[in-house]
């Protein structure tokens, strides 16, 4: 069974899950936004084997502490470094999806000495021309969830409010979007809203900078995916070592919409860092 527990970075307490090990070099599991560590359950022994794993509750989500103001890319990354020297696991082999793959791009970037290597599902490199010049709806569900995240509401509430927007879902995706929505402090999310959380500017220089090696796997945009057809290509070419995959039948929740796919390739990306 995995141990919880709370890493206090000096700014923010961490909450995390780990798991023991005595194979293979630690890796470090970071979730996306409106998400939280229990996420990767699903996927997280069999991609580990016998290697110590970590999945993290990052600032504002899950069980972690809040810091109104303070949710960019180098806030995450530092608090990720922290607990990467705090724990003593560097290097690591970091697997982040979303905001967590966005994570591990500015840890990577920013501290090469404690990466070992980065597998990146689904990363959303340019969200913020995505959601002004394609698809501004996105850009409105995410202001939606901050007002409701920042509501008071109970999870019974929220599921409630959800059921009414999405009278398709099913009672199990609308009691986790509740969950999470209930764990998540709502200036995480306008930090999306109001562009305080926008890397584009400096999102090249930063994949151009990463020193390890890289897996990045892209979803299908029109299912829903944060990367524009020729967002992967472009970002592949950045990265100095970078292994692209493109998922045609999937959209941006890789790990839990296709496990079996998810472990395979990330596993066999583990194993071959390990050697």
């Amino acid at each position: 069974m995995p141990r919880t527990a709370y890493f206090n970075t000096g700014e923010v307490a961490i909450n995390y899950s780990e798991r023991s090990g005595d194979s293979g070099s630690p890796i470090l599991f970071i979730h996306g936004i409106m998400s939280h560590h229990e996420t990767w359950d699903e996927v997280i022994d069999q991609i580990r084997g016998g290697s110590r794993a970590v999945a993290v509750d990052l600032r504002g989500h899950g069980r972690s502490g809040h810091t109104p103001g303070a949710y960019r890319l180098p806030d995450y990354a530092g608090d990720m470094a922290h607990l990467i020297e705090g724990l003593d696991m560097a290097p690591a082999t970091v697997v982040g999806h979303s905001l967590g793959a966005m994570t591990a791009i500015q840890l990577a970037a920013d501290r090469p000495e404690l990466v070992r290597a980065i597998a990146l599902e689904d990363p959303p490199l340019f969200a913020r021309r995505i959601m002004e010049e394609f698809d501004r709806e996105r850009h409105q569900r995410f202001c939606q969830n901050a007002q409701l995240s920042g509501s008071g509401m109970s999870v019974q509430q929220l599921m409630d409010q959800i059921r009414v927007a999405s009278p398709d879902a099913t009672n199990l995706d609308i009691e986790k979007s509740a969950q999470s929505l209930f764990r998540t402090d709502a200036d995480a999310l306008d930090h999306v809203c109001d562009q305080r959380i926008d890397w584009e500017p400096e999102i090249e220089g930063l994949l151009k900078s990463i020193e390890c090696p890289a897996l990045l796997m892209q979803g299908n945009y029109e299912l829903g995916a944060w990367m524009l057809p020729e967002d992967g290509p472009r970002a592949s070419d950045l990265i100095p070592s970078c292994q692209l995959e493109t998922w045609g039948d999937t959209g941006h929740l890789l790990h839990s919409d296709n496990p079996e796919r998810f472990i395979k390739q990330v596993s066999s990306f583990v194993a071959e860092q390990a050697r």
